[in-house]
């Protein structure tokens, strides 16, 4: 899968040197992501996320711009799991390992 530009696909910008172009499927954490060298626009991996099983709870800390007061905070998020292959690439575009899993269990590693 590869992906071209519509309204389903985001391009977020990592820094100077990478970005990732995601497909989301669902509300719970299934996607399909590849990672792109902005110097290059080569492809340096790209695989699936397959929906979370449950939320997941994050303790974190807000600061009151106006006051500098911290006060903790709960959050919560899906965090989904790697599933089938993932793919990765060396500088010039081409396939260097691929990796397989289920649940976020890896399973095969290949070169």
């Amino acid at each position: 899968m590869s992906l071209e530009l519509s309204p389903d696909t985001v391009t977020i910008s990592e820094g100077e040197a990478f970005y990732l172009r995601m497909f989301l499927k669902s509300c719970k954490g299934a996607m399909y992501f590849e990672r792109y060298s902005k110097s290059s626009n080569k492809i340096v991996f790209s695989g699936n996320y397959q929906d979370a099983v449950k939320l997941d709870t994050v303790d974190a800390w807000a600061v009151d711009p106006m006051t500098g007061i911290r006060t903790p905070r709960k959050a919560t998020h899906y965090r989904p799991s790697r599933a089938g292959i993932w793919k990765y690439y060396d500088d010039k575009g081409e396939l260097l390992k691929e990796e397989e899993y289920r649940a976020g269990q890896l399973l095969m590693s290949k070169k």
